[in-house]
């Protein structure tokens, strides 16, 4: 539940990214793995119903960018990895006291 509540608000839908890149806060919501995670996904399943719906309005109104599926990945990984190294850093670095 939590992650999907932190995925949902820095996903880029509450608020939505391009009010997010209004207030020069998009480097903010960049360091979440959702809003990497999210605009792969939203490439890749709208590619498939693009003759339907003009894609280019779409991510402009949502402030994704398409056609780097490659890279959105990559960061996704690569910034998961970064946060789970950080995070065993601070478990093994902080409160030495408490552990045993």
């Amino acid at each position: 539940m939590i992650v999907s509540l932190i995925i949902g608000v820095f996903g880029g839908y509450g608020p939505p990214l391009y009010n997010v890149k209004e207030w020069h806060l998009e480097w903010f919501w960049r360091l979440c793995p959702g809003i990497w995670f999210t605009e792969a996904y939203f490439d890749k399943h709208l590619a498939r119903v693009a003759h339907l719906y003009d894609l280019e309005a779409a991510a402009s109104w949502t402030g994704y960018v398409r056609g780097r599926f490659g890279l959105d990945i990559a960061l996704l990984l690569i910034i998961g990895t970064v946060y789970r190294i950080a995070a065993y850093g601070g478990l093994i670095g902080l409160n030495r006291t408490k552990q045993v």
